[in-house]
C-alpha cells in the first residue's frame, strides 16, 4: 500500500533528476563546441601567416638569407604548434564524441527508464483502483450491515414502546372504570345517606306532632275534669 501511495509522488522527481542529468551534459557539450570553435579561430590565422611564409625565397643578400632562416624556423614552430592544437583538437573530438555517444545511450537508458516507470505506475495504478474498489465494497458492506443492524434495532425499540404506550393506556382505561364505579358509588351511598337522613326528619316530625296531639288532648282531658 505504501509504495503505491509514493510512487506517484516519486515520479515527478526521477524525470526531473534524469532532465537535469541531460542538460547538464548538454551544457558540457555546448563548452566542448566552443572550445573547438576558439582553436579553430586560434588556428586559421597562423595559417595564413604560413601560407604567405611558404612563398618561395630567393635570397639575393646574407641578410635575406638570414631572414628566410628564421621564417623557416617560426614556419616549423607554427607547424608544431598547428599539429599540436591538431591533435588536442582531436582529442576533444574524441571526446565529444565519447560524451556523445554517452549522451545518446543515457537519453535512451533515461527513456526505457521512463517507459518502464510509467509502464510500472499503470499496472500500480491500475492495482490501487482495484484495491481501492475492493475497499470501497467491503466499506460500503459494512455500511449496509450496520444500518440493517440499527434499523432493527429501532425497530425493536419502537415495537417495544409501542407496547408500553397499550400496557398504560390499558391501565389509563383499567382507571377510568374505576373512578366511573366509584363515582356510581359514591351517587348511591349518599343518595341512601340523604334519604336516611330525610326519613329520620320524618319520623322526627312525626313524633312531635303525636306528642303535642298527645298532650294537646291530655290537657282538654284536665280541663273538662276540672270543677267548673
Amino acid at each position: 500500500m505504501s509504495k503505491l501511495r509514493t510512487c506517484p509522488h516519486q515520479h515527478p522527481q526521477i524525470r526531473q533528476k534524469f532532465e537535469d542529468k541531460f542538460r547538464a551534459l548538454e551544457n558540457e557539450l555546448r563548452q566542448k563546441n566552443d572550445t573547438i570553435d576558439i582553436l579553430r579561430n586560434d588556428i586559421v590565422s597562423p595559417n595564413q601567416k604560413n601560407d604567405l611564409s611558404r612563398a618561395p625565397c630567393i635570397p639575393s643578400t646574407t641578410q635575406q638569407m638570414v631572414v628566410c632562416n628564421t621564417s623557416q624556423r617560426t614556419n616549423v614552430n607554427s607547424n608544431w604548434n598547428i599539429l599540436i592544437k591538431d591533435r588536442e583538437i582531436a582529442k576533444l573530438k574524441g571526446l565529444i564524441f565519447q560524451k556523445d555517444s554517452e549522451l545518446i545511450e543515457l537519453i535512451s537508458s533515461n527513456k526505457n527508464a521512463l517507459l518502464q516507470m510509467e509502464d510500472r505506475m499503470e499496472r500500480e495504478r491500475k492495482l490501487w483502483n482495484e484495491h481501492k474498489e475492493l475497499l470501497l465494497a467491503g466499506e460500503r458492506a459494512k455500511f449496509d450491515e450496520e444500518k440493517i443492524r440499527l434499523y432493527k434495532n429501532l425497530q425493536d425499540q419502537l415495537k417495544h414502546e409501542q407496547e408500553r404506550c397499550q400496557r398504560l393506556e390499558k391501565k389509563l382505561y383499567d382507571a377510568q372504570m374505576q373512578s366511573s364505579e366509584a363515582q356510581l358509588i359514591l351517587k348511591e351511598n349518599g343518595r341512601e345517606r340523604i334519604n336516611a337522613i330525610y326519613n329520620m326528619k320524618e319520623q322526627c316530625r312525626k313524633e312531635f306532632h303525636d306528642e303535642v296531639s298527645r298532650l294537646h288532648n291530655q290537657f282538654q282531658m284536665i280541663s273538662q275534669d276540672l270543677p267548673k
